[in-house]
């Protein structure tokens, strides 16, 4: 697929997408990136009565793209041409994939059987009205950042939790919410050092001069002559890089701007626990109410009215302030912007929630006497601190008021679904953590850290620091790097081995977290290397010295499940056929039973031809 941009400025812009509930995975998956670099905010069904109930719904954007898929693109069509009272507040397009018929009866340039073509259609049409509406913003709010208020609005979103459900059963968003907040946590793990400090400074100033700013340079300077990590709430406030960068990385989750800046983040967090403990003792236990003042886009308004009852997390830290006239000044609903909206949050909270935030490590505290802006009352949340929406409405006075209660039950199922991880380096968990997130480059950089951050590692731990590297090089696309490290942890294994120390070593599965790979799982992923470089012999190989080794009996069932999609791949039916029972017989993992149960149903088909 071509590389695309997001279109600009489409704050009043969001796209709505139906597709049938068999639409396979890939396509699905294929939607959704097309999706993300279009739209700043996007709605997808499967479930025709949810998408005929919402498309009813009053919007708060003012431009809806629809695209229609599947069986019942036509009448869906007829739907949404019904309930649109003018044909200029919509754009509407059917999708089919691949061959499949075309169902509507919409002009040629709005139906479309290839996702490329689709979406750039969609750009090419968008483009004048998004243009247009840049016109009507030429006058528009100052974007002070440098304010703590005006920091932009960034957030995560995730479905409300059931006390029964497990962390590992989540969505992927909110899977990807938690483990970006277990990555802060173990942040603030790591041992604070000079050093790690002189290297923030010298980032810091990389980063300035390739923006070729010397006002910049010269706050790094002073920053770094004057730096006191007790006054680090006070450096967080000024008109300053330091605001403006920490919380970029932050909005934008850039794993090695973070990492970057982790020694001032932890100064912060230990700043604000010191105040939060201290201003606890003044405070009631009654419910108490704080606020935020901004200008929103509609279409993030519109995802927020479309998540009530559900969770929201900003990314990085939240300024509110305890005066609600601060906050409609930040919001300031007199001045219109074009695609915007003035909106007033109101946090309900009380002492009970908030401790157990606090015994969390996740402090607040009112800055106003260590801030550089006393006079606005501000509340500092350090991150990590989870929403629930309750409303979204209209006021009578040009603005939206967005009712939030704070919930410290699901940050709690966070923190007791980490724990496990505890006992490890703090640089392997991170790596894990961000192989978890796609962040596969940073994942290998932070499990390499371990090698040089230590120097008496044991034998057992290098293996699984080769095995993680190699699976995140193998995620990565980078197969022969990826069998570069197997056979590194291969070597370890087998002097390991011939030890008279560790020759017992007890391997699990590798499925689980803290587990060591064994001997088979090594050579089974080194088969699994080759196979993916189209190195069949040389994969069959490995294949059959992996069974000769020891593992677990899950381990062995993967591994002839291995061995029977590449007999598959190679047109020996029968024998895959035989490989799928064997690790029938071995597997209890209900999702890889339900996969060889496939493989074996389309195996007797084309036996039986």
């Amino acid at each position: 697929m071509g590389e695309r941009r997001k279109l600009p400025n489409g704050q009043s812009l969001m796209c709505i997408v139906y597709h049938d509930e068999k639409l396979p995975l890939h396509h699905l998956r294929q939607l959704r990136s097309c999706l993300y670099q279009i739209f700043d905010y996007s709605s997808i069904f499967s479930d025709l009565l949810t998408f005929s109930t919402y498309i009813k719904d009053k919007f708060i954007v003012n431009k809806l793209v629809f695209i229609l898929s599947g069986n019942q693109a036509h009448p869906l069509c007829c739907m949404v041409q019904s309930r649109t009272q003018s044909p200029t507040n919509s754009f509407l397009y059917e999708l089919q994939f691949g061959q499949e018929k075309l169902r509507s009866n919409l002009a040629n340039g709005q139906r479309f059987q290839n996702i490329d073509r689709l979406f750039d259609k969609i750009v090419d049409d968008v483009k004048g009205y998004i243009k247009n509406e840049d016109n009507h913003c030429k006058e528009s709010i100052e974007n002070d950042e440098l304010i703590l208020q005006r920091s932009a609005l960034s957030f995560g979103i995730c479905d409300q939790f059931r006390q029964q459900q497990s962390f590992y059963c989540l969505p992927h968003e909110s899977l990807k919410f938690l483990l970006f907040q277990s990555f802060v946590e173990e942040l603030l793990r790591i041992e604070d050092k000079t050093e790690d400090l002189d290297k923030m400074w010298s980032a810091c100033r990389n980063e300035a001069i390739i923006e070729n700013n010397m006002t910049y340079i010269y706050q790094i300077d002073e920053f770094k002559s004057l730096y006191d990590p007790n006054k680090a709430i006070q450096l967080y406030s000024k008109n300053s890089f330091l605001f403006r960068w920490i919380n970029a990385a932050l909005r934008c989750e850039n794993m090695e701007k973070i990492f970057t800046f982790h020694p001032f983040i932890t100064h912060l967090h230990k700043q604000l626990t010191v105040l939060s403990q201290q201003q606890g003792l003044e405070r009631s236990s009654s419910p108490y109410t704080l606020y935020r003042g901004k200008k929103l886009p509609r279409s993030i308004l519109q995802q927020l009215s479309d998540n009530k009852n559900n969770l929201i997390s900003m990314k990085g830290f939240l300024s509110t302030t305890t005066n609600s006239d601060v906050a409609n000044m930040f919001a300031d609903p007199n001045n219109i912007v074009m695609g915007n909206e003035s909106v007033i949050f109101e946090m309900h909270l009380d002492d009970t929630q908030l401790n157990e935030m606090i015994r969390m490590k996740r402090p607040y505290a009112n800055i106003s006497t260590g801030s550089d802006h006393g006079d606005e009352n501000e509340v500092l949340f350090f991150m990590g601190f989870i929403w629930c929406i309750k409303s979204v409405e209209p006021t009578s006075d040009n603005n939206w008021k967005i009712e939030l209660e704070l919930s410290a039950d699901i940050a709690s199922q966070m923190n007791n679904n980490f724990k496990e991880w505890k006992s490890e380096s703090t640089y392997f968990t991170l790596g894990k953590i961000l192989h978890e997130l796609g962040e596969y480059t940073n994942a290998i950089e932070f499990y390499k850290r371990m090698f040089t951050e230590s120097s008496n590692l044991l034998e057992r731990t290098r293996t699984s620091i080769y095995h993680y590297i190699a699976k995140s090089e193998y995620a990565n696309g980078s197969y022969q790097s990826a069998y570069d490290n197997l056979e590194q942890a291969e070597k370890i294994l087998e002097n390991i081995s011939k030890s008279n120390d560790e020759i017992n070593l007890h391997f699990r599965s590798i499925y689980a977290e803290d587990a060591e790979p064994s001997p088979m799982c090594i050579t089974m992923n080194m088969g699994l290397v080759h196979r993916q470089m189209n190195n069949y012999e040389q994969a069959r190989h490995l294949f059959n010295e992996a069974l000769q080794k020891h593992g677990s009996t899950t381990d062995k069932a993967i591994l002839y499940n291995s061995i029977g999609g590449l007999n598959f791949q190679q047109g020996n039916y029968y024998e895959a056929l035989n490989n799928y029972l064997e690790a029938l017989k071995l597997t209890t993992d209900q999702s890889l039973k339900a996969e060889i149960n496939q493989r074996i149903n389309l195996l007797n088909e084309l036996l039986r031809r």
